[in-house]
């Protein structure tokens, strides 16, 4: 079979969450570091987000066509349920995650901060947005992963945004208060999925 190579700097929390996701299942690649708008990226996606995909003559961008194919394709823990209302469900999770809490988490807040380097006032309204995000968090966590089926595209995709929240004063107030995310996130750390496939620490 054709080498998966998985294009995107490995500090990314999407290109974390297809690598987590390669890691439960077993799958093979090799990681080409290349970032944002970079030429390997603008090759396949149109807008230069990461990460991107190819596998021999199949190329794809956004990371939930990227973990679809992954789990599809792959022999491996099934990381999606294959029950209709259970991925309907999975399905709204992996939404909620890619479009409403990275582009709070993410893309309001420690974008902003780690890579803008803005006065911290400056993302208070996301603070506030981040919250009640991990407020919500707390109501839903019930188990020991996201969905009843063990661990799944949905924490692979989840994880890496607590985990970098955390890693500032308020994502680790809001994370302290919340003490089923907490814990959430210190044994999914530990998965090893998550181990295997985290980033480098940072210069």
């Amino acid at each position: 079979m054709a080498e998966l190579e998985i294009i995107g700097v490995p500090f990314s929390n999407f290109v974390w969450a297809v690598r987590a996701c390669c890691a439960a299942k077993g799958v093979p690649y090799r990681l080409n570091p290349a970032r944002p708008h970079s030429p390997e990226v603008l090759a396949i996606h149109p807008f230069g987000k990461i990460p991107a995909l190819r596998h021999g003559e199949v190329t794809l961008f956004e990371t939930r066509a990227i973990i679809g194919y992954i789990d599809a394709v792959f022999p491996g823990p099934k990381l999606l349920p294959q029950d209709p209302v259970a991925m309907a469900r999975a399905e709204a999770w992996l939404s909620l995650v890619n479009t409403t809490i990275d582009q709070v988490c993410m893309r309001q807040f420690i974008v902003p901060l780690v890579f803008g380097k803005v006065e911290r006032g400056a993302v208070a309204p996301a603070v506030a947005a981040l919250e009640k995000q991990v407020a919500w968090l707390e109501t839903q966590l019930t188990g020991d992963f996201v969905l009843p089926m063990g661990f799944s595209a949905v924490d692979a995709d989840l994880v890496p945004i607590l985990h970098y929240i955390n890693t500032q004063p308020e994502g680790a107030a809001a994370i302290a208060a919340a003490p089923k995310v907490a814990a959430y996130l210190q044994r999914l750390l530990a998965h090893p999925a998550m181990l295997a496939s985290a980033p480098p620490p940072r210069g």
